[in-house]
């Protein structure tokens, strides 16, 4: 994957998309949507905001958990979202996690300390 990819949305879907093979008008048609909105999304003229949608494009192009990951990363970023739609609805849900991430924030937590909750967190799992 080229360094375009790793920076815009649009791209990052439709090289996924012809990776697998899948024309334009098929994914649309996966998709529910018309092929003029899913080409508007791929040149980067319109952006997807809603999470159930992110994940059926994550599901239909059978996207990896870091790809996944890095669809709704580029989402937030094409949207100039503070976070991704996912973490949003998810720290709106678990209120313990907006108060760890002010204390993390406040606190003005290292990469090696974050390393290490990560891994707790992944252990966990």
């Amino acid at each position: 994957m080229t360094a375009k990819a790793l920076d815009s949305f649009g791209f990052f879907i439709s090289e996924k998309r012809r990776e697998l093979g899948i024309s334009l008008r098929k994914f649309a048609d996966m998709l529910g949507k018309a092929p003029s909105y899913v080409c508007d999304i791929e040149k980067g003229k319109k952006n997807p905001i809603e999470k159930e949608f992110l994940e059926k494009i994550a599901s239909i192009l059978n996207l990896s958990e870091n790809d996944r990951n890095q669809l709704f990363d580029l989402s937030a970023t094409a949207r100039r979202d503070v976070a991704p739609t996912d973490l949003t609805e998810y720290i709106k849900a678990t209120p313990l996690a907006a108060i760890a991430l002010r204390s993390a924030k406040n606190s003005k937590i290292t990469d090696d300390q974050w390393r290490n909750i990560i891994n707790i967190i992944q252990k966990g799992k």
